[in-house]
């Protein structure tokens, strides 16, 4: 990790408050940095297997499409690139974010469906209290009247599930994101220094 990926810079309570939830129940807070290459994050991509590597075990031939920082409050700050790529190879999702570190290593996958007759549609536990559907992009709900879900599992690889509903309960937005144990495990030790400061501890 880049120097400083741990900043207990104040950012978004509530996206981290979100996060810290759906993680603490798989994880602890922990300076895990060492490789994990037995970690197969999404169908034979492992942890911190090089990016061009990553795009020929997923048979992704394709341009990228974009690329962007990823600034979700509570994930390591200001050190991961999300690349995204057009991707139909697993039903009702039509886009991959990999998510590399500053050394082009793979930490984390997301698959991404935007508005379709393909949506998944799971009926995911709702909260009022939930609001961010796309952790790897920073996006959330604007209305409340609209419905998030997050559905959680998982073991050495957590996989988080997320949908966004309009007021009408159609599915417009799901991402199912992909996090291995170590990552899960730094984020939780950089919000409890973000909680910690926030505590004034």
């Amino acid at each position: 990790m880049q120097r400083g990926w741990d900043s207990a810079v104040q950012e978004g309570d509530l996206t981290v408050d979100e996060l810290n939830d759906e993680l603490s129940r798989f994880g602890r807070a922990a300076l895990n940095t060492g490789p994990a290459p037995e970690l197969d994050i999404y169908r034979g991509v492992k942890y911190l297997m090089p990016l061009k590597q990553a795009l020929k075990v997923l048979q992704i031939t394709s341009q990228v499409s974009a690329k962007h920082m990823v600034i979700c409050p509570g994930l390591p700050y200001r050190t991961l690139t999300a690349y995204s790529f057009n991707y139909l190879n697993e039903t009702g999702f039509n886009e991959i974010y990999i998510v590399a570190d500053k050394a082009d290593q793979v930490v984390a996958i997301q698959l991404y469906a935007a508005q379709g007759k393909d949506v998944p549609d799971r009926d995911l536990p709702k909260n009022r209290k939930f609001r961010v559907y796309d952790f790897i992009n920073s996006r959330a709900k604007a209305l409340t009247t609209a419905e998030v879900g997050h559905s959680t599992g998982g073991r050495e690889v957590i996989r988080l599930d997320s949908d966004f509903r309009d007021p009408t309960g159609k599915v417009y937005r799901f991402t199912r994101l992909f996090l291995p144990k170590p990552l899960v495990e730094l984020t939780l030790f950089r919000i409890e220094k973000i909680k910690a400061r926030a505590s004034g501890n």
